[in-house]
């Protein structure tokens, strides 16, 4: 219904909405563009201060030290990372000056914090769904 509680909860935990409402849309189901962590990355070749790269899971992570270059974003094929200006919760410490004025960020699924992605988390229709990709084309197969 795009009511938008999914973007404010986002921003509520991270100081800007990760999420983006846009994506391929196939029958009743969106697909935002998120990360797909994929299996050798273009948006981590050519950070010149190596704030991208991957945890001990293998999920794709931007680092604080990021210096808002943009390469990351130019190169992701899915358009799943923006830059954000330095400011909120991922900003300096008051008082301080910032070193990089913005800052590359994607959805991390919240990782951290408690009971999980928040957008999930307040939908009020339960419209969003992670899913596993099996379990995604056997709910789209079904819906044909």
């Amino acid at each position: 219904i795009r009511c938008g509680h999914c973007e404010a909860a986002c921003e509520a935990v991270h100081g800007v909405s990760l999420l983006s409402l846009s994506g391929p849309v196939h029958g009743s189901l969106l697909f935002p563009n998120a990360c797909r962590h994929c299996h050798d990355p273009l948006c981590l070749q050519k950070c010149p201060v190596d704030a991208i790269g991957r945890d001990f899971s293998g999920e794709v992570r931007i680092a604080d030290h990021c210096a808002g270059c943009g390469r990351c974003a130019i190169n992701c094929p899915y358009h799943s990372i923006s830059l954000h200006l330095r400011n909120g919760p991922c900003g300096p410490v008051a008082g301080s000056k910032p070193r990089f004025r913005r800052r590359a960020r994607k959805c991390d699924l919240c990782v951290g914090v408690r009971r999980g992605p928040q957008c999930v988390r307040n939908c009020p229709t339960g419209a969003i769904d992670r899913s596993k990709h099996r379990d995604l084309l056997r709910k789209i197969l079904n819906e044909r």
